[in-house]
């Protein structure tokens, strides 16, 4: 359709100037990872929240066409979040009463769109989580904020880099505010992130971010030698590395052959997904939760990857 024929000229386009060829929101996680304070011009929401908070590099929330520009000059302005100073948090986030040790990546998205609308576009210094977290649980909140705060640099402490203290956080500024993150506040980010709790699902939509090849592997082991349901769409959402590796592992087989599609490349929150008329959806992202009823037109149901596919199974909502 018309939308397929512009994207694939957008494709030809940057590949004829240069630009690699594995459309992704996660570029940092395996091709074009920055470095330390390098800086970048990165425009789509988790990719900046990641490269500022746990990488560190440089980057503001930028369009994609300053970020064409910036790879056509090799430069960008140094403005905001490019100089140290503007870089110090501003808003200090205590995560109090929550059995931190066994929260899932699910719990970890409930936890960053809490603290996205605490932050309201502000910089959060985040004290209380583990120095163990993993980069997923991160990438997870991390986009969860950023959706539900517009959050681009957030810092935590003794886990990002520019956070072994509170005084390196903050500089010499004192936290403009602080607030407390318990379990109801997380709680009441579940009630927002789901607009409904049981019936009937028509789309299941897992990878936003794009899933990495552990997440595919963990899909495909939940769906070996099992049917999703005939009244269910599922899409998979990755990049085309990701996805010629779980070519290679055999994942893909396997989750083709439960009646899984593959989004390539892409994802159905850019994608015209409410021209299909799907009238409900599940899926396992915080950020796939918040847009979904305004850009696909659905309700929508919030998960771990385990719900969804059971949910794909049997067609519905199980509580």
């Amino acid at each position: 359709d018309e939308w397929v024929e512009k994207q694939l000229k957008l494709c030809m386009l940057y590949r004829a100037m240069g630009g690699l060829d594995n459309w992704t929101c996660i570029p940092y996680w395996n091709m074009n990872v920055p470095r330390y304070g390098e800086h970048i011009a990165w425009g789509e929401s988790n990719c900046v929240s990641y490269a500022n908070s746990v990488i560190g590099a440089r980057t503001n929330r930028y369009a994609s066409y300053i970020e064409l520009c910036a790879a056509i000059v090799g430069r960008i302005p140094m403005i905001e979040l490019h100089i140290p100073e503007n870089r110090r948090g501003d808003i200090l986030v205590r995560v109090k009463g929550l059995d931190i040790s066994s929260m899932t990546i699910k719990d970890y998205g409930a936890l960053g769109y809490a603290i996205g609308l605490v932050s309201a576009g502000g910089i959060p210094v985040i004290d209380g989580i583990p120095e163990g977290v993993s980069k997923r649980m991160l990438r997870a909140m991390g986009a969860a904020a950023a959706s539900s705060g517009s959050v681009a640099l957030y810092h935590i402490l003794g886990v990002t880099p520019e956070a072994r203290s509170l005084e390196e956080a903050f500089g010499d500024d004192k936290p403009e505010d602080r607030v407390e993150i318990c379990v109801e506040d997380v709680r009441k980010a579940y009630r927002e992130l789901s607009t409904i709790e049981d019936g009937s699902v028509d789309l299941v939509f897992l990878g936003c971010p794009h899933y990495s090849i552990d997440q595919i592997g963990m899909a495909a082991y939940l769906l070996r030698g099992r049917r999703i349901h005939p009244g269910v769409e599922v899409w998979l959402a990755t990049d085309n590395l990701t996805y010629t590796l779980a070519c290679r592992m055999g994942y893909r087989d396997i989750i083709e052959g439960a009646g899984v599609k593959f989004m390539v490349g892409s994802c159905a929150m850019n994608a015209p997904t409410y021209t299909r008329g799907f009238k409900a959806m599940a899926t396992d992202s915080a950020k796939t939760a918040h847009y979904a009823p305004m850009q696909a037109k659905t309700d929508v149901f919030y998960g771990s990857l385990e719900e969804c596919i059971r949910v794909a199974l049997e067609g519905r909502i199980a509580r």
